[in-house]
This record gives structure tokens, sequence and C-alpha cells, in this order.
């Protein structure tokens, strides 16, 4: 490899060289129109020779990316990892890393297990009958690691993007006159799916941004995101904090609006966390391997929804897992991040601890150290490089 790229610099280091000479007036003799041919020639071949070296690097690093992948050798015989999902885009991942057939080529079967909610999934990592599940932050999540039930972090599982929020405050159309700004909320009523969560942590970020107090806005709990559609709709409440694919739905129904871009307010909110047993955890070279596989199926869907690229497929596979089933609908909405690099955001995790233990909800104390394991995913990072990706993460 040294040999390639020495023998690139030294055909490069010659052309230019050539160029300096011509430029320099060591070819006195010559007409000064032949003087000039003779430097555009040897620059345009100067400039090929760059466009020329800059695809080969992309050629050799690709090729030994694949190559290291193909080096990991799949698990014998191959091992079945039970994954907890409620179907959520955020599970895109798991998906597409299942479809795909990238845990089949590192021998992991796996079983996706549904939930309403990541709450009652839980207790089932800390038993290891399931291996792996998406947590939102929540207090049942931090109150079941103090427990000593035995959850591992292992990476990012949700995150809003700068100006593509899948969570974000909406207004209903009718009142778009009236709340102009934050502090126009005041006395308004405010629609959330749940409190004690990383709803209520955003809409007192919210509230906070527009000097606003918890008191000076009446905070609704409705127990779905298509009944918060509907009480817009009725004018049961004024605004809510909702999420995709129900805003962009509700916006081409003209119920509602986009109110603010959530990212402006708090750029680095963890939204979602990659949780795991302890066993599955500590062996390696099984969860090594089951980041390697998840990570690509990220990477696919980062490069589709951030990257534009042209994958129908994954577009297909998010229809048939999830309850989203409309394709062309997927090509609209906002959709969670996710880091391609596995790593989340944990100087906000910090945060939201201080901030249920300031609320009254969490009153345990967690080493967040010690219950994150990047383990697998430096394992990953190995095998397969980093990827481009818009935010930096840890």
């Amino acid at each position: 490899m040294k040999k390639i790229f020495g023998k690139i610099a030294h055909n490069l280091e010659k052309t230019l060289c050539s160029v300096l000479v011509v430029s320099n007036g060591q070819y006195v003799g010559l007409p000064a129109v032949e003087k000039l041919n003779m430097q555009k020639e040897l620059l345009w071949s100067f400039l090929f020779r760059v466009v020329q070296t800059l695809i080969l690097v992309a050629v050799i690093t690709n090729t030994l990316s694949a190559q290291q992948t193909s080096r990991l050798t799949p698990l014998k015989p191959p091992v079945t990892v039970n994954i907890g999902t409620d179907r959520s885009s955020s599970d895109a991942g798991f998906f597409v890393g299942v479809a795909k057939g990238y845990f089949q080529e590192v021998g992991i079967k796996i079983k996706l297990v549904n939930f309403p909610s990541s709450t009652e999934m839980l207790p089932m990592v800390a038993a290891d009958q399931i291996q792996v599940a998406g947590g939102i932050t929540s207090t049942a999540l931090f109150n079941a690691v103090t427990r000593g039930i035995g959850l591992r972090l292992l990476a990012d599982k949700g995150h809003n993007l700068p100006q593509k929020p899948f969570d974000t405050i909406v207004v209903k159309k009718e009142l778009l006159s009236d709340i102009k700004q934050i502090s126009d909320l005041k006395g308004k009523k405010l629609g959330t799916a749940s409190i004690e969560s990383a709803n209520e942590y955003l809409i007192d970020a919210v509230l906070a941004a527009g000097n606003l107090q918890e008191g000076d806005v009446q905070i609704v709990v409705i127990d779905s995101y298509s009944n918060i559609t509907l009480a817009l709709m009725n004018g049961a409440i004024d605004a809510a904090l909702h999420l995709e694919p129900f805003i962009t739905i509700g916006i081409q129904q003209n119920i509602f609006e986009r109110f603010l871009d959530l990212t402006e307010i708090i750029p680095r909110a963890q939204l979602g966390l990659l949780i795991a047993s302890p066993m599955f955890a500590e062996n390696l070279e099984l969860s090594g391997r089951f980041m390697v596989a998840y990570l690509r199926g990220v990477r696919d869907y980062v490069d589709a929804f951030l990257y534009h690229k042209n994958d129908q497929q994954l577009y297909r596979i998010m229809a048939k897992y999830t309850d989203l089933k409309d394709i062309n609908l997927w090509k609209k909405v906002a959709v969670p991040g996710l880091n391609p690099n596995g790593y989340f955001f944990k100087d906000d995790i910090e945060k939201q601890i201080q901030w249920y233990k300031d609320k009254g909800y969490y009153r345990g104390n967690i080493d967040l150290e010690t219950v994150t394991d990047y383990r697998p995913v430096n394992f990953a990072l190995r095998h397969l490089g980093t990827h481009d990706y818009p935010l930096p993460m840890e």
C-alpha cells in the first residue's frame, strides 16, 4: 500500500515540477503562445492526476472496509439474538440489518419481539430473555438501571437532526396568528404523549427558552400520537409536542403547522438509547458482530434519508417493519437521527439525569461510565471504519 501511494505522490510531484519549470522561464527560447500552451497542457495533466488519485484513494478505502468486514468470520453455529421493538422508525438499524442479511453474514439469527413501548422491554432485557432493545430516556429507564436490574447502554438510538426534527412543537393552524413566539404559549393547553420522560424534558427546555414556567402552560397528557392529532383538530388542545409521521400527515390535512425547530433550543438531546443485557454485552464476539451488522443497517438508513441515496429497497423495508405503510410518505417525513458511528450524546444523558432529580422523578445515582459499554461500537468501527455524519458525537 505504501508503494502504491508513494508512486502516486512521485508522479504528482514530477508533473507539478514541470509546470513550475515552464512558469519560471527556463524555456526562454519558446514563443509566448507555445509556452502558454505547454503550461496549460502540463496543468491539465496535473489536475487529471489529482482526480485519478482521489478516485483511487476512495476505491482503496472502500475495498479495505469491505475486506475488513469479509474477514470477520461468522459465528458457527449461528447464535439467536432476541430484539425488543415497538416498530418505530428509530429501530431502522434492526430492520435494515435483518432485511439485507447483514446479521446473517456475521452468524446471527434475529428474532424481533414486538412490545407496545420500550418500558415493557426493560425487565426482559435485564433477565436476558431479550438481549437488545431500544429505550427512550425516561424515569423508568433510569430507575431500572439504578435498581441494579443490569442494563448496559451500548449506542445511540435516536436524536433530532438540525432543521429536520422528527418530534417538535406544533400549533393548531387557526391559532398561528396568536401564537407567534414561545411566550405566546402562556395560558394555552399543550399536549404530550407522556411526562416523566424525554417528552417533558423537551417541553421544559422550550418553556425555559420563552421565559415560561411549568405553571404558565396547561400540560395535557394524551395516550397516543393519533389522539394528539384529534385533540388538535377538535380544539381540546392548542399546541402539542408531536411526532412523525403524524406531523407530516397533520400538516397535509391543514390541522396544524410546525411551530419551531427543537434543535435550535436543545441541539444535543439524546432521546433514545440502544440497551442490552450485561451477558450479551460481555460476549464481545457476539455483541461486536451484532454491532457491525446493526451499524451497516444504520448507515444505509443515513445514506437514504440524509444523503438522498436512491435506495428504494430501504423505503420498502421501513414500510414492511413499521406501522407507516405508505412508501411515498416515507420520502417526505423527518426521521430520527441515528449515529452511523454508534456513539451517543453522553453529556445530555448527564443533564437529563440531573433534570429528573430536580423534578423529583428520580432519586438514585448512576455512574454513567460504568453502565455505558462502547466496546461493541469500538469493535464495529475497527471493522467498518467511520461514516460521514453531520453531527459531532462522542
